[in-house]
């Protein structure tokens, strides 16, 4: 978007995929706390009705819950979910499509046993979950600004590459296309008190969620193509992990730095901040939620067994009438439901996918039959 419009263009040449700048492109500095982009899509080879169907987070496993910890029981359930996927699309890859169901049956022994046996056949990739989880940019020690960006192209063009394999032919972007397909199970599991509230904070809302967004619902693969083009041409500069950022008080500019290369020091005139905030109620600005919560017509949800606020607003959960503050009793018929309620539910801000009976259209459903049923008895 800051670069559009400029007299600059892409070219397409074979695999070569480059920026050719006018010259009117602004100087533009990126840098985030892991100091990479999200990773891309793959490029979808799936039907619209066609998704991972899960085989052990299911909505029999999700009853079981009740205060549960996501980290100890439902994460080494979508953890061997992907897995096996990632597994499924290496033997078909490999042309090991007999194999199939002995991968299956390996799954059922657990994780361990599945990538043993995977490396006892002589599938020997993995998926490396430290730095899939927990990436961090950064550049060799001794490099300049210039030369870490030569290797910020490399890494853009490995995930490319990946990409352009697809999400049901490339094993990696098969693997964590999964975490798209399973927004739904993961929903049963979460919600509702299935899991703690402390748990809820903590293990999904702080950890889990942040890394599923950076890993599974990424640019499509053009947009990170275009982000190399611009880094190759020079218009983008892609600092490492952990750089700061600092306002230069007096001189309406700010100063940018990574520690680890003392020649990126440098300054700009525009900051933008390129992050969609949380939502939540207690800092809304708008007149509307705002007023509502002021006289006490909501209240904020606040997670169980803690005083955090989740920053939902407070509903019942069955019903989605909200609660009035200061009390249990809920408002009449005023209901909330989509991402107000992210907090109490999970993954509202995710678009409706057909054939999956999306948990928006349900609960839009349990909404409007209360509203006939009130008008018309």
């Amino acid at each position: 978007m800051l670069t559009e419009y400029r007299g600059g263009r892409f070219s397409s040449d074979g695999d070569t995929f480059r920026y050719i700048p006018s010259g009117k492109e602004p100087k533009i500095i990126a840098c985030s706390r892991k100091g990479a982009p999200h990773h891309a899509r793959g490029r979808n080879q799936k039907q619209p009705n066609e998704r991972w169907l899960p085989r052990f987070l299911t909505e029999d496993f999700a009853r079981t819950l009740d205060n549960a910890s996501f980290s100890g029981d439902v994460w080494p359930k979508i953890l061997l979910e992907v897995e096996l996927a990632f597994t499924i699309a290496l033997l078909e890859q490999s042309g090991l499509d007999s194999e199939k169901q002995e991968a299956e049956s390996r799954a059922q022994m657990g994780v361990k046993e599945l990538i043993h046996w995977r490396q006892e056949i002589g599938l020997s990739e993995t998926l490396d979950w430290s730095d899939l989880l927990s990436p961090r940019w950064v550049n060799a020690p001794g490099c300049s600004l210039s030369d870490y960006q030569r290797a910020v192209s490399a890494r853009l063009r490995a995930d490319i590459d990946a990409a352009e394999q697809g999400n049901k032919v490339g094993p990696l972007k098969t693997a964590l296309d999964t975490l798209r397909d399973l927004r739904n199970e993961i929903r049963a599991c979460v919600q509702y008190g299935r899991i703690s509230g402390r748990s809820y904070a903590t293990e999904l809302m702080d950890r889990y969620s942040p890394n599923n967004a950076f890993l599974s619902i990424g640019p499509p693969v053009e947009r990170i193509k275009q982000l190399k083009a611009l880094v190759d041409a020079g218009v983008v500069t892609i600092l490492p992990a952990e750089s700061s950022i600092d306002l230069l008080e007096g001189r309406g500019a700010y100063s940018y730095f990574a520690p680890t290369i003392p020649d990126s020091q440098g300054w700009a005139t525009v900051l933008i901040e390129a992050r969609l905030p949380s939502g939540a109620i207690h800092h809304t600005a708008d007149p509307l939620l705002g007023d509502l919560l002021s006289r006490g017509i909501v209240k904020p949800h606040l997670y169980s067994e803690t005083s955090r606020v989740s920053g939902a607003i407070d509903v019942n959960p069955k019903t989605f009438i909200a609660y009035q503050s200061g009390t249990d009793k809920n408002t009449g018929l005023l209901f909330a439901y989509g991402i107000p309620l992210e907090g109490i539910q999970w993954g509202t801000a995710a678009t409706i996918r057909p054939f999956v009976n999306s948990v928006i259209i349900t609960d839009a459903d349990v909404i409007a039959r209360q509203i006939q049923e009130n008008n018309y008895g």
